[in-house]
């Protein structure tokens, strides 16, 4: 029993190290914004511009998550590699050209974050379903229960595993806001300084990139266990076979999202529509995406570039504390989580209160009195850090709900509620983009 507790620790720990980089390059740019608002010329419009790049990956996710899901459940490993070798030449590729210009527009930094959003996005689809692989489903630690203690780091099942990696994509995206946070803090600290946190103080942005590149090797350590730990196992896993066939069977037809392939099960695989509870988790997961990664990145720097007084610093204060509270909001559902779907829109209603007070700082002509006090950037900054940490734990508690879920298929429901996120990620950063270039807001 304790040996097993052991290795399934150990096996937990490595899905948290494969998760570290997933959203490392999207939040460290948002982590870096306050030094690009003054040095590149989108000013503070930019993180509209990032946002509506970074989400362009989803298309590409989106069709990929969509068309290969055979590719995804067979191949998960292949796939995994591809996809951090491919996000490591984006950081470092970043570190080298994130200053460069044409014609007036910071276009090889948008192709990069285009990059980075792709790989992020996809990353995010293949590794909730990676969670769920077959070849994991012998990793049973005895005496525990299904329920309970079930979300905890160090227990068994997907529903632990879920959390590992959950946490693990909070910590990278902590890290990448502690780095930029160490980096303002130089830059302030500097003489003569005070004023501006945005110039060549601390250390370089290409520096900053690189760092946040290592954070893929970490990852690709990790997925080299995680391999090998499967590969020793293929003894165990044979005795299997016949269900891997049974899920590799029915993926080889066409993809049909309005089905469910109950892959668990002895025989015939069954074939089930969602339910109505499903539907409306995805509906409102596509909702949640769209506030949490489209509409609220999209518009900060925008809210905070609005106060004549610390602009640069509330931009730094917001996204980096946002990115250190980001883990801990989501390694908090190993402890408790939101149990049913009237919990999740409860949740869901507060990010959209928090959004939407956002939006009326955004709306607001830039003379209004609210941008002229003193400490007024602390405002939006709080609204940022608040709604971060609450869609923090929406999003970890929604995974977690599906895996306490009766689903029969839970590996293909947790795959499509990531592609229900990155559809809304994509639909809210398109909508805001086209709003603050025809000048609507």
């Amino acid at each position: 029993m304790e040996e097993a507790l052991v290795s399934y620790g150990t096996l937990n720990s490595e899905f948290l190290l494969l998760g570290l980089p997933t959203w490392c390059l999207m939040q460290g740019s948002f982590g870096i914004l306050y030094k690009l608002v003054d040095t590149q010329p989108e000013g503070f419009d930019i993180s509209t511009y990032v946002m509506a790049s970074l989400t362009l990956g989803n298309i590409f996710a989106l069709y990929f998550g969509n068309t290969h899901q055979k590719l995804l459940y067979e191949k998960s490993v292949e796939v995994i590699a591809c996809l951090l070798v491919a996000g490591l030449l984006t950081g470092i590729g970043l570190a080298i050209c994130w200053w460069w210009t044409i014609n007036g527009t910071s276009f090889p930094l948008f192709v990069l974050m285009f990059c980075g959003g792709l790989v992020s996005a996809t990353s995010n689809i293949a590794l909730f379903t990676f969670v769920f692989s077959p070849r994991f489903l012998n990793h049973k630690v005895p005496g525990c229960t299904a329920h309970g203690e079930a979300t905890a780091l160090n227990t068994q099942g997907p529903a632990g595993r879920t959390t590992a990696l959950a946490t693990g994509m909070a910590l990278g995206s902590g890290f990448s806001g502690l780095l930029a946070l160490t980096q303002g803090q130089i830059a302030l600290s500097t003489p003569n300084n005070s004023a501006s946190v945005s110039d060549g103080s601390g250390f370089s942005v290409s520096v900053f990139f690189c760092i946040l590149s290592a954070l893929y090797g970490v990852a690709l350590y990790a997925l080299f266990l995680l391999w090998r730990r499967g590969h020793n196992r293929k003894s165990s896993y044979d005795d299997n076979e016949k269900a891997r066939n049974d899920v590799s069977g029915p993926l080889l037809g066409p993809s049909d999202d309005d089905v469910n392939l109950n892959i668990y099960g002895g025989g015939t695989p069954v074939v089930e529509a969602l339910s109505t509870t499903e539907l409306q988790l995805m509906a409102l997961l596509v909702f949640t995406g769209m506030m949490g990664f489209g509409v609220v990145p999209s518009v900060i720097s925008g809210v905070c570039g609005k106060f004549r007084h610390g602009s640069n610093t509330g931009l730094l204060f917001a996204t980096c504390i946002a990115c250190v509270g980001d883990p801990f909001s989501r390694a908090l559902t190993s402890w408790v989580y939101l149990q049913t779907l009237s919990q999740l829109v409860a949740m869901a209603t507060l990010c959209a209160a928090l959004t939407a007070a956002l939006l009326v700082l955004f709306a607001l002509p830039g003379n209004s009195e609210v941008f002229g006090g003193l400490d007024g950037a602390a405002l939006p900054a709080s609204l940022y850090v608040a709604f971060t940490f609450c869609f923090g734990f929406l999003n970890t508690s929604a995974f977690v709900y599906i895996n306490h879920g009766d689903s029969a298929d839970k590996q293909r429901l947790s795959r499509l509620a990531s592609m229900a996120m990155q559809a809304g990620a994509f639909c809210g950063a398109v909508v805001m983009f086209i709003f603050v270039i025809t000048d609507v807001l």
